[in-house]
């Protein structure tokens, strides 16, 4: 007679709430390592230091009558990849990242149980969680400091506070899309060094190189062409006229976000979102980290 015990098998959804919870469990270590993480205690106050410094800039412009910043531009423009908030946070993904490969921590975490499928999703989990709150920290300020100074306009020639909410949704989506470009590299390559020179220089040139490309595609075959069509799809070109108006002087807020233009980036960015982290957990289990 066999007195073994036997395990209870899990259920189907049994499984899937232990595989999150073990999710959970990494990213709970991962925030712990954070807070103690001293590049990160830097980073957050360079980013508030800044919303301070770009709201002392725009009062400057308000000074001299040249009305290029309100907090309603400040707040929409950090989500700009170009912007140095977002770039700040990008260095920094890359740094807290590039430790975990470094200092073995990735390895640890494969020992202790966990797959590489659960390590690739809470790593990108926890970046996208970073880089959220330091941009809302980043906005909260420069809005609280920049409301009386510089105003919040919601009238004419703004469009309506709708087109802020608008942009603003659309801003962290594509945010979400950086971000997991920059784990993306990081994770795969396994080199830190890559993933930093290669997302700084796509991030802080790529806004301004596409809307260039946009503008020689609209002379040659004009705004109805469908290469023109295809172009407004592409990924860092809906982040320049989303998050920064068409202008890096913020004055391109004053039109209202197209709807069709805000539906392509809806349908572009969420896919790519999708299909750029599948490709990145199916690349990252297999490879070989011993």
């Amino acid at each position: 007679m066999n007195n073994v015990m036997q395990t209870p098998k899990k259920s189907f959804f049994g499984k899937i709430a232990s595989y999150f919870k073990d999710i959970w469990n990494l990213m709970r270590l991962d925030f712990y390592r954070a807070i103690k993480d001293k590049s990160v205690i830097v980073v957050t106050a360079v980013v508030a230091g800044y919303s301070l410094l770009y709201v002392l800039l725009g009062y400057f412009f308000e000074a001299i009558d040249l009305s290029l910043f309100t907090a309603r531009d400040t707040v929409i423009l950090s989500t700009q990849l170009s912007s140095m908030p977002f770039l700040v946070v990008s260095i920094l993904i890359c740094i807290f990242i590039g430790k975990e490969l470094n200092y073995g921590t990735i390895r640890n975490k494969i020992i202790a149980g966990y797959s590489k499928k659960q390590i690739y999703v809470s790593t990108l989990l926890v970046a996208l969680v970073m880089a959220f709150a330091l941009l809302i920290l980043y906005q909260i300020l420069s809005f609280l400091v920049g409301f009386s100074s510089l105003g919040f306009p919601t009238g004419t020639p703004y469009p309506p506070i709708s087109d802020f909410w608008t942009r603003l949704g659309l801003g962290y989506l594509l945010v979400a899309l950086a971000v997991s470009i920059v784990v993306f590299i990081e994770m795969t390559t396994r080199n830190m060094t890559a993933a930093l020179i290669v997302s700084t220089i796509v991030f802080a040139l790529g806004p301004a190189v596409s809307g260039l490309i946009a503008s020689l595609i609209y002379l040659t075959w004009g705004a109805n062409s469908f290469a023109y069509e295809v172009f407004e799809c592409f990924f860092l070109y809906d982040s320049f006229i989303i998050s920064s108006g068409g202008s890096f002087t913020g004055n391109g807020f004053l039109q209202a976000v197209d709807s069709q233009l805000a539906l392509k980036t809806l349908i572009s960015s969420g896919a790519s979102f999708v299909l750029l982290n599948g490709l990145g957990v199916y690349i990252f289990h297999k490879l070989d980290l011993k």
